[in-house]
Formats: C-alpha cells, sequence, structure tokens
C-alpha cells in the first residue's frame, strides 16, 4: 500500500529552496516532522484514519489546527511553521491551495493571543520547565552510553542534535576552544568554534574523551540489529532514545534542544547578564556592552545574528532600575525565604562548607544581606543544578548566577501555591 511515509519520501527527493538550492537537512527534518505530527495528531488524538497525502483534505486541517492550539497549546510560530512545512509538501504533490492561512483555522481565537514573538518569554531550558538535568543524564546513560555523552556535549557547548552525531571529540578539543567542523552539522554547513573559558566544559569533554575512541565520532556506526547505519538512522535512533527517557514535549514539556536553551542562558550567567527567559529585567550594562556579550554566545552557537538568540533568551532592557542594589538584594532576601518555604535548611556538606563560606562572604561584604553557610550553599547548589552539577566553582557572573538562582527557587513556591 502507497501510504503517507512513501509519498513524503518522494517528496523530500525532489526538495527544493525558493532560489532553486536543495533544501538544507535541517529544513528536510523540520519538513518531515511537520507531516509526521500531522498524521500522529489525525489518527491518535482525532481518530481520522486518513492514510495518505493525496487524500488530506480542509476539513482533516482545520481539525488539527484547533487541536493543536486547544489542546497541545502549541504556539502562534509553531502553528506558523508547522503551516509553512505543510504547504510545501501538498504543493509538491499538486494541491497548493490546500493549506490555508493559519490564523483562518483559528477564527474564534482573539487575534491578539495569535500575535507571533520571535523573543522567547519562557526558558525552553529543563531547569526553569522542573526537569532534573543529572537525572536526564542518567537516564540518557542508562538507555546508551553515547546518548548520554551527546546530551552533555549540548549542554556544554550548546551543540545541536547534527552536530553531536558528527562529532569526534578528539579531534574537536583544539585544547582553548571546542571545534565544530565545517560540513559536520552546523547550520548552512559553517562550523565554529566554541571557547572553553571555565572548568565545567573542560570537565565535561575530558569525561567524553575518556569515554570515546580517539578516531570515533559520538553517532552509532552500526544499527540496532548490527548492520551499517546512515545519518537518517542516527537521527531516528537519538529521537528514539530521547522518547525513551521522556525528552519530549508532550511529557516534560521540553525536547533535547531545551539543552542548547539552557546553554545560552548559562552563557548569559557567566557573561553577567540575568536572561529575561530567567527572571531578568535589566542587564544593568550599556546597550553596546551587551550586545558585544550576546554575540560572543550567538557566535558560539552558530548564528551570525544577536536577533536569532532572543529566541532563547528574550529581550532586556538595558537601562538599570532606579536602584539596582536594592532590586537585587530584595530577590535574594525573598530567594533566601523561598528556601525556608522549600525545605532546603539541611546543613551544607563538608565537601562545600568552605566555598560555601566563601560565597557567604561575598554576599555579606559586598551586598550586607546577611545569608548564613547553609543558604549560600543551597542558593549556589541551585544554580550549579543547571549544569547537573552538585556544584560548580565561582568564576564570573557570580551576582547574576545567585540572582536566577533565587528567582528560580522564587518562581517554584510561587508554583506550590498555585496548586
Amino acid at each position: 500500500m502507497f501510504t503517507w511515509e512513501a509519498e513524503l519520501a518522494e517528496v523530500m527527493k525532489t526538495m527544493t529552496r525558493m532560489n532553486g538550492r536543495v533544501a538544507s537537512f535541517r529544513t528536510q527534518d523540520a519538513t518531515k516532522e511537520s507531516v509526521r505530527t500531522l498524521f500522529n495528531t489525525l489518527h491518535n488524538d482525532l481518530n481520522m484514519m486518513v492514510q495518505k497525502l493525496s487524500t488530506v483534505g480542509d476539513r482533516h486541517l482545520e481539525r488539527v489546527f484547533v487541536y493543536w492550539y486547544e489542546n497541545r497549546s502549541l504556539k502562534p510560530k509553531t502553528l506558523q511553521n508547522h503551516a509553512s512545512r505543510l504547504r510545501v509538501v501538498f504543493t509538491a504533490i499538486g494541491k497548493p491551495h490546500l493549506v490555508r492561512p493559519w490564523r483562518d483555522y483559528l477564527p474564534h481565537v482573539d487575534p491578539d493571543l495569535l500575535a507571533i514573538s520571535f523573543a522567547a518569554t519562557q526558558s525552553k531550558g529543563p531547569t526553569a520547565n522542573g526537569v532534573d538535568v543529572a537525572e536526564i543524564i542518567r537516564k540518557a546513560d542508562e538507555v546508551n552510553k553515547n546518548f548520554g555523552l551527546m546530551l552533555r556535549l549540548e549542554l556544554a557547548f550548546g551543540l545541536r542534535r547534527r552536530e553531536v552525531l558528527f562529532c569526534k571529540p578528539w579531534s574537536a578539543d583544539r585544547g582553548q576552544y571546542f571545534r565544530v567542523y565545517d560540513g559536520e552539522g552546523g547550520k548552512g554547513g559553517r562550523g565554529r568554534d566554541i571557547p572553553i573559558e571555565t572548568d565545567y566544559p573542560r570537565k565535561i569533554i575530558d569525561y567524553v574523551k575518556s569515554q570515546t575512541g580517539k578516531t570515533k565520532r559520538l553517532g552509532w556506526e552500526f544499527d540496532g540489529n548490527g548492520g551499517p547505519t546512515n545519518l537518517e538512522k542516527n537521527l531516528d535512533r537519538y529521537d528514539y532514545y530521547a522518547r525513551r527517557i521522556g525528552l519530549t514535549k508532550r511529557e516534560s514539556g521540553i525536547t533535547p534542544h531545551g539543552l542548547r536553551a539552557q546553554f545560552a542562558e548559562n552563557e548569559a550567567l557567566r557573561l553577567a547578564f540575568v536572561p529575561a527567559t530567567l527572571g531578568g529585567t535589566t542587564s544593568g550594562l550599556s546597550d553596546e556592552e551587551l550586545k558585544l556579550r550576546q554575540g560572543w554566545v550567538s557566535q558560539s552557537m552558530g548564528h551570525l545574528r544577536i536577533v536569532i538568540t532572543a529566541a532563547y533568551w528574550g529581550i532586556l532592557n538595558c537601562k538599570p532600575s532606579a536602584d539596582e542594589q536594592k532590586r537585587f538584594e530584595t530577590v535574594i532576601r525573598e530567594g533566601i525565604r523561598a528556601l525556608e518555604r522549600l525545605g532546603q535548611t539541611q546543613r551544607a556538606p563538608e565537601t562545600y562548607r568552605a566555598h560555601a563560606d566563601v560565597l557567604r562572604s561575598v554576599i555579606e561584604d559586598q551586598d550586607g544581606i546577611e545569608v548564613t553557610v547553609s543558604q549560600a550553599y543551597h542558593l549556589w547548589r541551585t544554580h550549579s543544578a543547571r549544569f547537573g552539577e552538585e556544584w560548580v566553582e565561582f568564576e564570573t557572573g557570580v551576582r547574576q548566577a545567585l540572582e536566577a538562582a533565587a528567582l528560580h527557587l522564587i518562581r517554584q513556591v510561587q508554583s506550590q501555591n498555585d496548586l
């Protein structure tokens, strides 16, 4: 039987961009995912057992878009992307007018609710969404060693899915930076160098190398049956493992790509500004300085424009509040109260007690906020959890890391109160 999968495979063979060039791997992947999501919704959620692309009609699409918005809570930008991808596919099979403008499927919804913003307003990272990074890594290691290594690199270096599959860790480690080579999964085939400036990424790449042969890629050499594999099979296998550990929008609210978003946020904190997605409102930096630092992170992520990175961390006001110090003190004190409400009052372990005492002294001496060693420990432990670690070393951006940790604890208390 000629199914929608077979029809889609034929479409993908001839898929080109508007300029006539062959569509990128990323574009092809996104298009296939939109079609899969369409049929999964038709079959599993709406019980509409359409088997072929050629028999999909307007009533099917209308039901699907309404379901996506009302039951899946898909955002306007996501709906727009699905409509665009599906329009390309249906045009290719001779139905160019089937997919309507996506808002036409939702005439009952307030147009203001369907406005599209390219800047993130909520974090896409695991920590802000209540998902434990260390637990993600643990589960990934259990299902497949290489998958666990891939997720570590995504968080430590902001790598994309294709980039970790192509990655040869020993070749990528260039000492002071991590190299993504041209043609090895980067957007548009572009490579880049990602600086290694702190202990954490150095620790991660050294561990990954210790688990990998010197000439080996992280992508699997053989499929589950011992036969030769290829990129398409490896992408499917990667997605399968992600589903196995619940790293999907439906199950946990995030995807593996959220680790890349968390990398962007972690880098922002290191560079001394709290991203809007973590509760930051002002940077305290000049507009010029903020753009410079955002540019550094954008380049590390393989983006040429900082506006693209706003999709990961939102938009900040460069002008500081009238009393930046008072605002910081208020946030830290509320964060300390949140620790008590959450029951995080245990004594700091001896291993980290001296470090926590140093942090306590810094907070008291620089900001005049009375804090115990235990409270300092739990504040920094909250920050360290963003890396899947019990404790990360103090380096740069300590003040911003503390503020983001306190804001996270405050939101946790608020979420409990809403239950």
